[in-house]
């Protein structure tokens, strides 16, 4: 009886206590999204053009946000994707390639493709801290039109930080995600 009243002065506050801590915050969530930078343009017929599932590389393709500070990557403790960033990425282009001349559309799975597919593959999706200070926001896109016509191209912006904030650096991510569509639609719309 002494061991029972001896051992439940031990546990109560140990039981206590993990009642009482402090709960985890959730992640703040952030998504990628198309922000028109000029109005939209008029064409006298739309092109159709299938946007295939992107793709991106294993180090990008992470719902946790990353920062680059010299050789070691880092992510933001309490914010996170919605999603991965490459099936972002696919509803971003939609988003944007539809504002223009095209009309894209998810292709099916089937053994006949489309007139024209785009392919796409984020190669880098961070922010890069300088050692002199300050830091960049760094997006880069490997794209591949397949089809009636034939190009590929890699297109990156970068978008100087004001202050290393996490919510900063994410709306920074996503401006230059922005400009590399923006850069992809006039490419496209020049074919």
């Amino acid at each position: 009886m002494r061991k029972i009243r001896h051992l439940s002065l031990w546990l109560a506050p140990l039981l206590l206590g993990g009642c009482l801590a402090k709960e985890a915050q959730a992640p703040k969530l952030y998504e990628l999204t198309y922000k028109p930078s000029a109005p939209q343009s008029s064409c006298a017929s739309k092109k159709r053009l299938g946007i295939a599932t992107p793709s991106a590389l294993g180090k990008v393709d992470r719902v946790e946000i990353p920062y680059n500070e010299g050789s070691r990557v880092g992510y933001y403790v309490e914010h996170r994707w919605v999603d991965l960033p490459s099936s972002m990425l696919q509803k971003l282009l939609l988003d944007a390639l539809s504002s223009s001349c095209f009309e894209p559309f998810l292709p099916p799975f089937s053994a006949v493709l489309p007139p024209l597919v785009l392919q796409s593959k984020i190669l880098t999706l961070e922010v890069r801290l300088r050692p002199e200070g300050g830091a960049v926001a760094v997006a880069e896109v490997a794209f591949s039109l397949a089809g009636e016509k034939s190009h590929s191209w890699v297109i990156r912006h970068q978008e100087p930080l004001e202050r290393i904030e996490a919510s900063l650096a994410i709306e920074a991510m996503n401006r230059a995600l922005n400009k590399v569509v923006q850069e992809l639609d006039e490419r496209l719309g020049a074919i």
